[in-house]
């Protein structure tokens, strides 16, 4: 038997990438994609990261491993439903559904979630982008994602102080 590991060493690696990457995040995902029968990646992200709200067409696990995350639902028309914050001192596992929009805020620097998800993984297939909600791989979108970003975060974090 051979242990598959990932020391803390590596995930400081990981959290350092994150701090330089475009997208203020970086992933180490650690099964085969085309073969496996589960998905296991972490994720580090920044406070200034935008990811785009999308969902899934397999339920997905959530567990923080570093840091603090506000976890946001949406509904169809891009409300906003719940919010759940993930912290290793609070909330360490949430798993959500199928077909539900969602998307993580970062609320501490170098924070780090780990994801777990039903395989073998198809990059093409795996993510449904939400339809009101901008993608931040276009420059020309840039401005407008942006500006999206900046008020679900404040929206996020709104409801999850009230």
């Amino acid at each position: 038997m051979n242990f598959q590991t990932y020391s803390d060493s590596d995930l400081q690696g990981l959290i350092e990438k994150s701090r330089t990457h475009p997208r203020l995040r970086a992933a180490k995902i650690f099964q085969e994609p085309s073969n496996s029968k589960y998905q296991t990646l972490f994720n580090a992200m920044q406070p200034e990261s935008y990811l785009p709200p999308h969902a899934h067409y397999h339920p997905e696990v959530w567990m923080p491993i570093r840091g603090w995350f506000l976890l946001g639902t949406f509904d169809e028309s891009g409300e906003i439903r719940e919010v759940l914050s993930l912290t290793k001192k609070g909330t360490v596992y949430a798993e959500i559904p199928a077909h539900v929009y969602h998307t993580a805020i970062s609320m501490d620097k170098d924070s780090v979630f780990m994801n777990v998800n039903p395989g073998p993984y198809d990059k093409d297939n795996s993510k449904i982008s939400a339809p009101w909600a901008p993608q931040e791989d276009s420059a020309e979108t840039e401005d407008q994602w942006r500006n999206y970003f900046e008020d679900m975060q404040n929206r996020i974090i709104r409801i999850y102080c009230n």
